[in-house]
């Protein structure tokens, strides 16, 4: 959480100086917490059988934690999203300098459709055409049914591919990169960003059914799946996200032979290890690796050999 989204306005307000000791304060704190929360979490003794917090404590936590805010699907917000993603995108002297484009889980295609304003051609592909929107191919974005792991498009032409929110749920992301590694041009590019990841907060990405973080640790799917039901919710898709870890996707994207990483970051959320530090032992039932639990978002940015 951004300082400015954890103190509002205020801290535009205050002298440099004031501004700078705040933020230490904040940081100071936030090291002291994951400090805390990672040698509990490295002290407790690992159990071989999945444990979890009673199922009657479920309702009281989600009563607890306020909904999530709506990621926000209506025709403004999926257009400004894609003007602001363009806009990104084009900032990469790579993505400037290219010109025929694939986004993979383009969704509604509005991404595709600001690109294609800018002078590029653009195919978009998802698994549905449920969310294609009729602007995007309007525009002259090429949107496609299409499997991501199996390209129906020729070897060595696009110039710059790029995917919001998808390599998450892809089943099978190494795959994804293969296909990648076929259709893009030596020397092209592929820009990726996404989260967040399965065993982070809110990975199983239910937080707008149950809004509490770490749920799927917390409670078994079945009691999960009871309370969604009685909530009045759609039931839990549990295959919607590919269940990775960060080791699976820093060894793909760090240790592959045939693209150069040009740019990687990772984005933690440390806001619920109080959480972690309070049942250490339950975490430690489903992973020994504590960075598991707070690497939330991936943006990598790679360059084809």
């Amino acid at each position: 959480m951004a300082l400015k989204d954890k103190f509002g306005d205020v801290t535009e307000r205050l002298p440099l100086t004031a501004q700078d000791v705040l933020r230490s304060a904040y940081a100071f704190t936030r090291i002291r917490q994951r400090t805390a929360a990672s040698r509990a979490f490295q002290d407790a003794v690992q159990s071989h059988q999945p444990q979890h917090r009673p199922v009657a404590e479920l309702t009281e936590f989600a009563a607890r934690f306020p909904a999530r805010p709506d990621y926000g699907y209506d025709p403004v917000a999926l257009s400004r999203r894609g003007k602001q993603r363009s806009t990104a995108l084009l900032r990469f002297r790579q993505a400037a300098e290219a010109q025929d484009f694939l986004e993979l889980g383009c969704w509604d295609g509005m991404v595709g459709a600001a690109l294609i304003r800018a002078g590029k051609h653009v195919i978009g592909i998802d698994r549905t055409d449920a969310g294609f929107d009729g602007r995007a191919i309007d525009a002259g974005a090429q949107l496609l049914v299409m499997d991501a792991e199996h390209l129906n498009l020729a070897t060595d032409s696009v110039d710059f591919a790029y995917s919001y929110n998808a390599f998450e749920h892809f089943p099978h992301p190494d795959r994804v990169l293969d296909e990648l590694t076929r259709v893009i041009r030596p020397g092209g590019h592929v820009w990726v960003e996404f989260g967040p990841l399965y065993m982070s907060p809110f990975g199983p990405h239910i937080y707008r059914k149950l809004p509490v973080p770490y749920s799927h640790y917390l409670w078994p799917q079945a009691e999960i799946d009871d309370y969604v039901e009685r909530a009045g919710f759609p039931p839990v898709d549990w295959s919607y996200c590919n269940g990775w870890r960060i080791s699976s996707f820093r060894r793909l994207f760090r240790n592959c032979d045939e693209w150069a990483v040009e740019r990687y970051s990772e984005s933690l959320d440390l806001d619920y290890l109080n959480i972690v530090r309070r049942w250490p032992e339950l975490f430690k039932s489903h992973t020994i690796d504590f960075n598991d639990l707070i690497v939330s978002h991936i943006r990598a940015l790679m360059r084809r050999r």
